[in-house]
């Protein structure tokens, strides 16, 4: 048992970046949510000009989050490690699009 615990200790503090990026995630898909509800009753219908809009802030945001996080490294090595962590800022791209 205490090999185990050694092993989700480990795991936890190598990736806790990208855990806290998925819960980050989450929190977006629950934003656009609730923006799309709001905006239905106060507009009355959701219209494509509003749903293209938030789409382009979120995409902003995250571009920016993507070239912060992924420029910072510098070696391939690192670069590769990095690999999941771009990944997810690829995705959070690609949920906001939705």
């Amino acid at each position: 048992i205490l090999y185990y615990l050694k092993l989700v200790y480990h795991e936890i503090r190598e990736n806790i970046t990208i855990y806290l990026l998925i819960i980050l995630y989450l929190c977006v898909c629950v934003m656009n949510k609730i923006m799309a509800k709001r905006t239905l009753k106060k507009i009355g219908n959701y219209s494509f000009v509003t749903s293209e809009t938030h789409n382009t802030i979120c995409m902003v945001v995250f571009f920016s989050l993507y070239f912060i996080f992924g420029r910072r490294v510098t070696s391939a090595k690192e670069r590769h490690q990095n690999f999941g962590l771009q990944f997810l800022l690829i995705s959070l791209l690609d949920a906001c699009s939705v």
